[in-house]
This record gives structure tokens, C-alpha cells and sequence, in this order.
């Protein structure tokens, strides 16, 4: 049978389907979350799952309802992402922190600094039409990890915020605490170290479950306030501390083995501020040290 031979009306249906086919692959390439623009409605975005919120209940204008939150990072930055309505139950169990997820067909709002936890101007809402898929593979999304080491915390002035990966050294426990709202809340003091031989008391607040077990695991935390106790520059966690899961980071590991090698094996340095009545100041308790 003879070879049937392409038309020119032909060929140019087909060039303009390998166009429109092109131009659909290209629409179905993740944006970074730096990239987002709440002119633009839908879209793609990959992200590794650094915290996730509790369900929440709420009320207003005799309305109600349940909602929840979860951040995911790329190399470019993070978002939060917000689940309301019918989808809460099924998000929130299917979500889990350090995992990668693919999300579409989602809104985009400005965020609001009070109930954000990322610095991103906008946030995602994730809709009746959004999937939310789990995405494996080589080339998953990764954060970027900038942080300051236990050191350069001495020159840091207080009520910063501050990023750090450390070795959890000493694990406290649970305190029951009752603060100035008259509120009670959860603290555990853990302590950290690093390879410049410094140690520093971090007060965590409501997610002691967060640090069981992990003496001598390698942490990365995010959004931490420098503060100062009994003459010593501390840490306390804010509403928007993360601690974040990327196991393979290489700086985390590369802090992790040597602890394994060597630091376990030395003495390490409390922050403390040199100041002429720090005599007076180290008689009183120090908290931060004895749950």
C-alpha cells in the first residue's frame, strides 16, 4: 500500500498540537512558593511538609467549623497552606511532617503575621478542586537552611529571631506551668551544642512530644528569640519555631557525625554575659537548667 504523505493542512495541525501539547507540560511545572502571585489563581507548587498545626474549631456570625494548617518549604522559601471545610478530617491524617507533596487548583490570600508562622506575604487555601498528592523520587523539594551557629549567639541582640542546627545534648521534662494569663502551659528545657563547644538552654513551649529521644540527634529549628536568664544568653520557641525534618541535609549530618566522632567526648561552654554584677545574678536558680 502506498505511504500516505502529509498535506500542509496536515502538518500544521500537527505542529499546533505539539505546540499545545508543549505548552500544557510546561503548565504542569511546579512554581516555586518565591514565585507565587495572588493575581494568578491554581497552579502547581512542590513542597516537604516542615509542621503541622492541631484541628481547630471555630466560631463566628453563627457559623462553624474546623480548620488546620500546615507549612511546606522548597529551595526558595515556604508557605503556609490552609485546610478548611468537609476536606479537614481526611488532610489531616493523610499529612505528615518531612514528607513531599504535590498541591493544584489552589487560592491565594495575603497572610496575616498574627497566625503565620513562614515570612511569605501570601499563604495557599487549598480548595474543593486541590489535590494534595505524595510525591517520591531523587528530586524532591529541599529547604535551604540558613543558620547561625550556638557561638554567634553571644553577639546576637536579644528578642532576635534566629535560625540554628544543633546536637540535643540533655532532654528535660515536662514542666506544668502557669503564666501571667493564667493559662497552663507545657515547658521543657533542652539543651544544645555544637562544634564551636557552646551550649544553650532552649525553653520549649506546648510541643515538648517534639524532643523525646533525640539526645544526640542533630536538629535544625527555625523562628527561635534570643533572650537572657540568670546571665545568660538563652532561647525560648515563638508561635512560629519549626523544627524541621530534613534528615539528609549535609550540614545536619556532617554536625551529626561529629558529634559521634568527637564532640561527645568534650566540654562545652555555657553562653554567659560578662557583666560586673554577674556575680550577684548566678546565685539566683536558673531555671532553664533545672526543669
Amino acid at each position: 500500500m502506498p505511504k500516505e504523505l502529509n498535506t500542509p493542512s496536515q502538518s500544521k495541525a500537527a505542529r499546533k498540537r505539539e505546540s499545545e501539547n508543549k505548552a500544557a507540560s510546561t503548565a504542569k511545572k511546579a512554581k516555586l512558593l518565591k514565585n507565587l502571585d495572588i493575581t494568578k489563581l491554581g497552579g502547581i507548587v512542590h513542597g516537604r511538609v516542615v509542621s503541622k498545626s492541631n484541628m481547630k474549631n471555630w466560631k463566628k456570625n453563627n457559623q462553624e467549623g474546623k480548620l488546620f494548617s500546615f507549612v511546606i518549604e522548597d529551595s526558595s522559601g515556604s508557605i503556609q497552606v490552609v485546610t478548611s471545610g468537609d476536606r479537614c478530617d481526611a488532610l489531616h491524617e493523610e499529612i505528615t511532617v518531612g514528607d513531599c507533596y504535590r498541591l493544584n487548583a489552589f487560592t491565594l490570600h495575603e497572610s496575616n503575621p498574627l497566625y503565620n508562622k513562614t515570612k511569605h506575604p501570601l499563604e495557599i487555601h487549598i480548595t474543593k478542586l486541590s489535590q494534595v498528592k505524595k510525591i517520591q523520587g531523587k528530586n524532591l523539594p529541599r529547604s535551604k537552611i540558613n543558620n547561625i551557629t550556638i557561638a554567634e549567639i553571644m553577639n546576637t541582640e536579644l528578642n532576635t529571631l534566629i535560625d540554628i542546627i544543633g546536637i540535643v545534648y540533655e532532654v528535660g521534662h515536662p514542666q506544668n506551668l502557669s503564666c501571667r494569663d493564667g493559662v497552663m502551659r507545657i515547658k521543657q528545657n533542652i539543651r544544645l551544642v555544637d562544634n564551636t563547644l557552646r551550649v544553650v538552654n532552649l525553653g520549649v513551649w506546648n510541643n515538648a512530644q517534639n524532643f523525646a529521644g533525640t539526645e544526640g540527634k542533630c536538629v535544625a529549628i527555625t523562628n527561635l528569640l534570643v533572650r537572657e536568664y540568670a546571665g545568660k544568653k538563652v532561647l525560648t520557641t515563638t508561635d512560629s519555631t519549626i523544627l524541621k525534618s530534613e534528615p539528609n541535609d549535609p550540614d545536619l549530618k556532617t554536625l551529626e557525625a561529629w558529634f559521634t566522632r568527637d564532640g561527645q567526648y568534650q566540654e562545652f561552654q555555657e553562653l554567659a554575659i560578662a557583666k560586673p554584677s554577674q556575680a550577684t545574678t548566678s546565685s539566683v536558680p536558673d531555671e532553664t537548667n533545672h526543669p
